[in-house]
């Protein structure tokens, strides 16, 4: 059962945690106070984190809770009365909202907060119901992102993907909002509409790591590139992946979102190598791109995070000049 249970976190990624070196080093890091951040963080880069550790690691990496004993609490406390109160401005705000949530059951009972807090969702419309008051709250929680920067849909419809997604990871709803809202606070400042210009940056990648990718992915009309684009740098490759690989994903971003999203997609181009030049049908490229666990299920998705891992070090000057001033020269 082990050898199973060693080889299926293999295959999805975490490579590592089953390990007891591991498990011992993110113990240690979890008692020491305060919690060295540094440390955790490069653990999670390079081994993944245990999914049953993940609501604290990602509260404590996400600046969600407070790394020192003494304020944990506190932090805690802050969580849940902030919670409560966007959930009920929410069912003001949004009566549309309120009225789906009352009529699946989520508004009635306490998952650890005061009156009036949300149920967990068991089936697949109350997960549904409780991503879109997540979105809601989320725009009540940062308003200034409504304001400097509307949404598209492309935005709009990655929030909600996020929000399903990470909805499996936290044990509460105050967890599983808080969560997601950390996440979109710190990838969505940092990389909103820049997706096209992260692609484009994978496709000058190419030209160093494999030319006929780069030719296959060129021939993309305008249209299809931003598709795929939206999907892997508007929705973070969540989709893309398979859900069970998402968690593993973001460990990598939660440490340094900007050259790991380039890394991953380059990783995930050369993976497939043998696979994409075979495509005639554009729009079928497209499709495989977007999601490729569909064509793929026996696809070893670990190797996407470690050759990730090693295409950032390799590229890391490149990727991070090309970034933060657009300088592409180094391909040319």
């Amino acid at each position: 059962m082990a050898n199973f249970r060693s080889a299926f976190y293999k295959k999805i990624g975490y490579h590592g945690t089953e390990s007891d070196h591991v498990r011992f080093a993110l113990k240690e890091l979890l008692e020491h106070d305060p919690v060295d951040l540094a440390r955790l963080g490069l653990l999670c880069e390079v081994y993944g984190c245990p999914p049953a550790h993940r609501t604290q690691v990602w509260t404590l990496l996400l600046r969600l809770g407070c790394e020192v004993t003494a304020g944990v609490q506190y932090c805690e406390e802050q969580r849940r009365e902030h919670f409560d109160d966007l959930w009920e401005a929410t069912r003001v705000l949004c009566p549309q909202l309120h009225h789906r949530e009352t009529s699946a059951g989520l508004g009635q009972g306490d998952a650890g907060g005061g009156e009036g807090s949300a149920q967990i969702a068991t089936s697949k419309d109350e997960r549904e119901t409780m991503a879109h008051i997540f979105v809601a709250m989320y725009r009540l929680y940062h308003p200034d992102r409504l304001q400097f920067d509307p949404w598209g849909k492309a935005e709009e419809a990655a929030m909600h993907h996020r929000a399903m997604t990470l909805y499996h990871v936290g044990k509460t709803p105050i967890d599983q909002f808080w969560l997601f809202a950390g996440f979109s606070y710190r990838l969505d400042t940092i990389h909103s509409g820049k997706a096209m210009r992260y692609f484009k940056l994978v496709l000058m990648l190419l030209k160093l790591e494999a030319r006929p990718l780069h030719t296959a992915l060129h021939s993309l009309h305008r249209e299809s590139a931003r598709a795929v684009a939206d999907a892997w740098f508007t929705r973070y490759f969540v989709g893309t992946l398979p859900s069970q690989s998402v968690g593993r994903l973001l460990d990598l971003l939660i440490a340094d979102s900007v050259t790991m999203l380039c890394a991953v997609g380059l990783s995930l181009a050369v993976t497939f190598a043998d696979e994409i030049p075979k495509f005639r049908d554009e729009s079928r490229l497209a499709e495989f791109l977007i999601k490729p666990h569909k064509f793929r299920s026996d696809c070893d998705w670990g190797r996407v995070f470690e050759g990730a891992i090693q295409f950032r070090k390799q590229h890391l000057v490149h990727i991070e000049r090309a970034v933060s001033e657009g300088d592409e020269s180094f391909v040319r």
